[in-house]
C-alpha cells in the first residue's frame, strides 16, 4: 500500500538488480577522465553493500530530485527506505549521461563522490565500518497539565505539572561484511535504560538482499 509506514519489527525482501559498473564514463566539459573513472570505482563498491538508507537520508532525496529532473529515469524503488546499492546505481546511471545532460552529470558525480566519502570505511571485501556518530545531551519536557479526574461536582481541574529533565546519550554504529551482509543500530541510553528505536541486519546473495530490522520503511514509491 502506498504510504504505509511501520515502526514495528519488519522484514523486507529487496529484489534490486545491481547493474554492473561501466568501464568508463563520458567526461563532462572541464572534468578530467581520471575523476569519472574514480567515480565508477566508488559506485562499484557501494552497489555491493546491502545497507538500507532511511527515507530522510540526503542521498535518497538527491536521487529523487535527479529522477524528477528526468536524469535518473530508471530509479523506481519499491520502498522509501532505499538500499544503498540502488541509490549508488542511480547516481552512476545519471553520471553516465554527460552527452545528454551535462548539468545532471556534474550533479550526479558530485553527489556520488560525497556518498563515497560518507561511506569511506565501507569495502566490497572484508569488514568495513558504517558511518558512526555519538552525542551527549539533556532532554527536557515542560508545559504539561495533569489529567482531569472525577465527574460532575467531584471533577477536578487540570493543574500544571512541573517540568522534567533527563540526561541521555545517543549513538549509532554499524559494520559491513563485504558484499554479503551488514548490521546497523541507533540507540539511546538514559535513566530508564537502553532503548534501540532503529536497527537493521541485512544479508545478500547476488541480486537478492534480505533485510530484517526496525525502522520506518514506507512501502510504495513516493
Amino acid at each position: 500500500m502506498t504510504g504505509m509506514r511501520g515502526m514495528a519489527v519488519a522484514a523486507a525482501l529487496c529484489l534490486a538488480a545491481r547493474a554492473e559498473a561501466q568501464d568508463t564514463l563520458p567526461p563532462a566539459p572541464g572534468l578530467p577522465q581520471s575523476v569519472t573513472a574514480r567515480v565508477v570505482e566508488d559506485a562499484a563498491v557501494l552497489e555491493r553493500v546491502p545497507v538500507l538508507l532511511p527515507e530522510d537520508h540526503w542521498a535518497v532525496r538527491a536521487v529523487a530530485r535527479l529522477h524528477g529532473m528526468g536524469v535518473a529515469d530508471r530509479y523506481f524503488p519499491s520502498q522509501r527506505a532505499v538500499p544503498l546499492s540502488v541509490v549508488a546505481a542511480a547516481l552512476r546511471d545519471a553520471a553516465s549521461r554527460a552527452a545528454f545532460d551535462p548539468f545532471g552529470h556534474w550533479t550526479a558525480v558530485d553527489w556520488l563522490r560525497r556518498l563515497r566519502a560518507e561511506f569511506a570505511a565501507v569495502s566490497a571485501e572484508g569488514i568495513g565500518m558504517l558511518p558512526r556518530q555519538a552525542s551527549v545531551g539533556v532532554a527536557r519536557e515542560f508545559g504539561r497539565l495533569s489529567p482531569v479526574e472525577g465527574y460532575f461536582d467531584t471533577r477536578g481541574v487540570p493543574a500544571p505539572v512541573g517540568g522534567a529533565t533527563r540526561p541521555q546519550v545517543r549513538a549509532s554504529t554499524g559494520f559491513t561484511l563485504g558484499g554479503i551482509g551488514a548490521a546497523w543500530a541507533q540507540g539511546r541510553y538514559d535513566e530508564r535504560g537502553l532503548h534501540v528505536p532503529r536497527w537493521d541486519v541485512a544479508a545478500a546473495a547476488g541480486p537478492i538482499a534480505l533485510s530484517v530490522g526496525r525502522q520506518p520503511v514506507g512501502y510504495g514509491h513516493a
